[in-house]
C-alpha cells in the first residue's frame, strides 16, 4: 500500500503473520508508571488476554519519517504473550508518541500506532484504581493524567558560552534538554534555543545536547539542579561551554 505526500510515495508495509499472536496461552503485564503509582505486574488467561492480543493485532504499522510528540514521562505497558511458539513481547508507550512496538524471537518488527488503545484495554481488563488511569482527550492519543502526580514547568534557553571575545552566551538553534530525576523527560528547543518543559514536582539535574556543538556528543549542563514545585514556573538556562 502506497500513500501519497507531497508528491512522493512512502510505503507502509503490511503486517505479516509473524507480527500477530496465534493460540494463546497466557498473558503476563506490566504497567508502568514513573512518580505517579506503583507498577502493577499482573497474569492474564481467557477472553481478557484474547482481548488484548485482538486488539494488538489490529493495530496498523505507524508512518515512517520524524514526529513531534508530546513530553514522555514513560508511562509504559509490556505484555508478554506466551504462545504456542515463541514469546511476543509487546511494549505500548501510553504517552509521548504512543506508539507500540512488538518483539518476535528477540527480533524487533515495524513500528505501531495505537499505544494509548492498548493502554485503555490493559486498564480495563486489568481493573486498575484511578491512580492509574490516564484519560484520552477526544478520541485522540493526546493523554491527560488523572488524580496524578503534581506538576510545574520548567523553562529557559540552551546557550553556548566562550569562544571568541567577547564571548557572551549566543542562544543555540538545534538541540534536546534533558531532566534526570524520578523519572527522566526529553524536550527539543526552538529555532532560539528556548524549551519548555511540564515536570513532576521533585529535583532534576537538567543538562543539554546541540549537534551545533561537538556534532551532540557534547554534554552541556545548567548552572546546578532544579527543584520543581507544584504549579510553580522555574528558569533554568543550560549552557555549553567552549574554548
Amino acid at each position: 500500500m502506497a500513500v501519497r505526500a507531497d508528491a512522493e510515495a512512502v510505503w507502509l508495509p503490511r503486517r505479516t503473520a509473524a507480527e500477530h499472536i496465534g493460540a494463546l496461552v497466557s498473558l503476563d503485564v506490566t504497567v508502568r508508571r514513573p512518580g505517579m503509582a506503583p507498577t502493577v505486574h499482573r497474569t492474564l488467561t481467557g477472553h481478557r488476554a484474547r482481548r488484548l492480543a485482538d486488539i494488538v493485532n489490529h493495530l496498523a504499522v505507524r508512518s515512517p519519517g520524524l514526529s513531534s510528540c508530546p513530553n514522555d514521562p514513560g508511562y509504559t505497558d509490556v505484555l508478554v504473550f506466551h504462545v504456542d511458539g515463541p514469546d511476543v513481547v509487546v511494549r505500548a508507550d501510553a504517552t509521548g508518541c504512543a506508539t507500540v512496538q512488538l518483539t518476535v524471537s528477540h527480533r524487533g518488527q515495524p513500528s505501531l500506532q495505537g499505544g494509548s488503545a492498548v493502554d485503555a484495554a490493559v486498564s480495563k481488563a486489568l481493573h486498575l484504581p484511578t491512580a492509574y488511569d490516564l484519560t484520552t482527550v477526544a478520541g485522540t492519543t493526546t493523554h491527560t493524567a488523572r488524580l496524578a502526580v503534581q506538576t510545574g514547568v520548567a523553562g529557559g534557553r540552551l546557550l553556548v558560552v566562550g569562544g571568541p571575545a567577547p564571548g557572551a552566551p549566543r542562544p543555540l538553534r538545534r538541540g534536546t534538554v534533558t531532566f534526570t530525576g524520578a523519572t527522566q523527560v526529553s524536550v527539543r528547543i526552538d529555532h532560539t534555543g528556548h524549551y519548555s518543559a511540564r515536570l513532576p514536582v521533585g529535583s532534576y539535574e537538567v543538562s543539554g545536547r546541540s549537534p551545533e556543538i561537538g556534532s551532540g556528543s557534547y554534554e552541556c549542563h545548567a548552572a546546578k539542579p532544579i527543584n520543581v514545585a507544584p504549579h510553580a514556573r522555574i528558569q533554568a538556562d543550560v549552557y555549553c561551554q567552549v574554548k
